[in-house]
């Protein structure tokens, strides 16, 4: 159980380790597509986004789902907030994200 949830972590770990290198890579190209006024860059960086918006999506969902398993006390997952979204919150539930 402890080794499954281990592994579940590294995934979560990995997955915004991925996302956190593709908004990087979009910030440097947003940037560079306005210093360069260049259109056809620009829309690449909006496209990225849509990637980036459902990996967060996907991000959150499996950090409440681990967070949900490890907190049993907490409210029901339905009333977690997302842990990237509300830390103000989490604190005050006294449960670290």
């Amino acid at each position: 159980m402890v080794r499954h949830f281990e592994e579940e972590l590294d995934h979560l770990r990995n997955r915004l380790l991925e996302m956190s290198g593709l908004v990087e890579d979009s910030v440097y190209r947003s940037i560079q597509s306005l210093i360069e006024k260049n259109e056809e860059a620009a829309q690449q960086v909006l496209q990225n986004e849509a990637r980036i918006n459902r990996m967060e999506i996907d991000i959150d969902e499996l950090a409440t789902s681990l967070l949900a398993r490890v907190q049993p006390m907490a409210p029901t997952s339905g009333s977690l907030p997302p842990p990237s979204r509300s830390t103000t919150t989490w604190n005050a539930w006294g449960i670290s994200p």
